[in-house]
């Protein structure tokens, strides 16, 4: 899971702290590698493979193109969901457990 902030950004404040630091969300993630972006950052640089990129750079290839944004990606590079804005932690859950049943290979998709 990729999530895409700023410093200015309110509502990812609001998602950091009410969400992403909700215990039940918490347990959740376990099963799920994270990286945090800064949306505006075209200093600093990450190499992934061949691709050497700022964080803007990889939020944009991502979809991100406002924050707050939570990016759920397989393995092989595609993207499962996207969400732009404030996902309350009951959303967040369910998210991740349709991104599961996905990776697992089941029918459910995220929404």
């Amino acid at each position: 899971m990729i999530y895409v902030q700023a410093a200015w950004c309110g509502p990812c404040r609001k998602l950091e702290r009410e969400t992403l630091s909700d215990p039940d969300v918490l347990r959740m993630l376990r099963g799920w590698s994270l990286v945090k972006l800064t949306f505006d950052d075209h200093d600093r640089i990450h190499r992934v493979g061949p691709y050497r990129l700022s964080e803007a750079a990889w939020a944009s290839r991502f979809g991100a193109d406002s924050t707050p944004a939570l990016v759920f990606v397989a393995p092989d590079g595609g993207i499962l969901a996207r969400r732009i804005g404030f996902v309350p932690p009951e959303g967040l859950m369910q998210l991740l457990a349709a991104g599961q049943a996905a990776l697992e290979g089941n029918d459910s998709e995220p929404r």
